[in-house]
């Protein structure tokens, strides 16, 4: 996978419980923190493509998702709590959507010292310019 354009956000925590999958939450708990964490991606992406000289990334991107946490959580669980923040990604104008033709997400979990939790997204356009063989992709 080569990159073309790359943007790098980092948010100083990971999703919380209350938004992961399984959670019991009310709906007003859950949509609070939703739109906390949506207005946040908004603006952490918008100074990012600042930093990083990008106004916005064309054609299919991949979305990797590094988490760090000093307890061990599911890095599914973990995924599905970033709906929010990338609504936020898309409603900053970085990408044009979120739906599967325009991004591919991947995610991965390292344990950390307590304190350091973190998530690390790094969004980078997929080049087109990769001949494709007779084989199926999983882009």
């Amino acid at each position: 996978m080569e990159e073309s354009g790359k943007v790098v956000i980092i948010l100083y925590d990971i999703p919380p419980a209350q938004v992961r999958g399984n959670t019991r939450a009310h709906f007003q708990t859950l949509n609070s923190i939703r739109r906390q964490r949506k207005e946040m991606a908004m603006w952490l992406t918008k100074d990012a493509m600042l930093e990083a000289g990008v106004d916005k990334l064309d054609g299919k991107v991949h979305v990797e998702y590094m988490f760090y946490n000093n307890r061990d959580v599911d890095v599914d669980n973990l995924i599905f709590g970033m709906k929010a923040t990338l609504d936020g990604i898309v409603n900053a104008g970085l990408i044009p959507d979120d739906s599967p033709g325009y991004v591919k997400i991947t995610g991965d979990f390292e344990k950390c010292k307590k304190g350091e939790q973190k998530t690390v997204i790094t969004i980078s356009e997929i080049n087109k310019s990769k001949k494709k063989s007779g084989k199926l992709s999983s882009l």
